[in-house]
């Protein structure tokens, strides 16, 4: 066992103590004491998220396309006005050894130029936060790998915009094909090789965003094995999100990723089982401020999936 990782489980031990404290509100001087009021915010980057008021006054513009990221099923039922209905698995392989990873980025160009999104419309992508899994994150993303600079995410989703009972409709909108220019940044990318080299560099530090099951290896949902990568610290992508579905303060936010052992200052790379949830966290760290920040959206499928490769 290296030093790294023997370092790593010390405060990941350290980690899950003063986490458990926080969550059984026992009063203990690890618990977080700032305040956690969602609207407060404090974020470095505030403007990557949007409110449910402010989105609403901007329904119409003509450079303004909100996706709607949930299943058609439920589009069809009713959505944003205006919003047009894109999954994130129509840019994944659906099956073999890239399972959930992205496609060519000849074929997004294509699958988003045909839906009529362009690279110069302001993004703003929503989740029902209830039932999904993240997917407004990794829409987030997949989006900023293709170069997509204005791209934010509707705070609270589709259920937040239900709550405060704004407008609704079950009318498809669709928008002209156009062409989708990409222009990629790798440097957000994690593939495989990419995270082996990460596990003993002190310089970057992994996190897993399953839940504490998953990453304890006693659920699974199709991995070849259970378990977790070598050294990642675990933080639940849910336990970002106050109980009304929208993001918690950025002081709250700090305090959790701190008692990990994550800070700014390293290379962040996230997962999941295939890179959703992982998208969420990527979202939240990007919305704190940290420069480098990576999602592997191989993820725990693929890493399992290679029995080369070492599971705790």
């Amino acid at each position: 066992m290296s030093l790294r990782t023997s370092t790593r489980k010390v405060m990941l031990v350290l980690a899950i103590i003063s986490l458990t404290a926080y969550q059984a509100g026992c009063g203990s001087s690890t618990e977080f004491k700032g305040d956690s009021t969602p609207s407060t915010g404090g974020y470095v980057n505030s403007h990557l998220l949007i409110s449910a008021v402010d989105l609403e006054q901007r329904l119409g513009e003509p450079r303004l396309t909100v996706i709607d990221s949930r299943p058609a099923g439920k589009y069809g039922q009713a959505h944003i006005p205006g919003a047009v209905n894109v999954e994130w698995n129509h840019f994944t392989y659906l099956q073999g050894p890239d399972y959930w990873q992205l496609l060519p980025v000849g074929w997004i160009e294509l699958g988003l130029g045909l839906r009529g999104i362009s690279r110069d419309h302001e993004i703003v992508v929503y989740n029902d936060q209830q039932t999904g899994w993240g997917e407004d994150g990794r829409f987030f993303w997949m989006f900023s790998y293709l170069g997509h600079e204005r791209v934010r995410v509707l705070n609270g989703g589709w259920n937040q915009w239900v709550r405060e009972g704004r407008r609704t409709t079950a009318e498809v909108s669709s928008r002209s094909p156009t062409f989708y220019r990409i222009d990629l940044r790798p440097e957000i990318l994690a593939d495989k090789d990419w995270m082996v080299a990460g596990l003993d560099d002190p310089g970057v530090v992994i996190v897993d965003s399953r839940s504490a099951e998953e990453y304890g290896g006693t659920v699974l949902y199709g991995e070849a094995r259970g378990g977790h990568i070598p050294g990642a610290v675990n933080l639940h992508w849910m336990d970002t999100l106050g109980p009304d579905g929208r993001m918690k303060a950025a002081a709250e936010l700090d305090w959790m990723l701190g008692a990990l052992g994550v800070s700014p200052d390293l290379e962040v790379a996230a997962y999941c089982t295939g890179g959703v949830r992982s998208g969420h966290l990527f979202f939240v760290l990007k919305l704190l401020g940290y420069p480098h920040v990576r999602n592997y959206d191989g993820s725990f499928w693929e890493w399992a999936a290679d029995p080369s490769l070492p599971v705790e």
